[in-house]
């Protein structure tokens, strides 16, 4: 991994991550590598809602293609409902291990965080 220096995070409000990615690599290649390297399952299908899941889920995305305009298909790799330091530092490590296979986003696809607000 990188030189990353991490400052004190005491914070357990539950987010989730969405990777969105371009289609020059198939879901199930995506799967394998979630398989080798994390400890949760890996669901793998074409896109709908999820939430409050115990696993990774990639899909299809109809905004993740190189026009990303709707009309050109990629994947969004949304990760499990996650909480704390160590479900970031593994999340941050996943994401880690997708970039040295290759997997990253385009211009018009992005990376971002889904976090629990309700008691905001």
């Amino acid at each position: 991994m990188r030189n990353i220096c991490y400052r004190e995070f005491n914070s357990n409000r539950p987010f989730g991550v969405e990777l969105e990615v371009s289609p020059d690599i198939y879901p199930k290649a995506i799967g394998d590598i979630l398989e080798t390297y994390s400890h949760r399952p890996v669901k793998i299908s074409t896109w709908k809602q999820t939430l409050n899941n115990r696993y990774w889920h990639v899909k299809t995305d109809s905004t993740c293609g190189y026009l990303g305009n709707g009309l050109d298909f990629g994947y969004e790799i949304a990760s499990y409902k996650a909480s704390g330091y160590v479900d970031i530092c593994h999340i941050a490590g996943i994401a880690e291990r997708l970039s040295e296979h290759g997997i990253s986003v385009n211009d018009n696809c992005g990376f971002h965080i889904h976090m629990d607000l309700s008691d905001f």
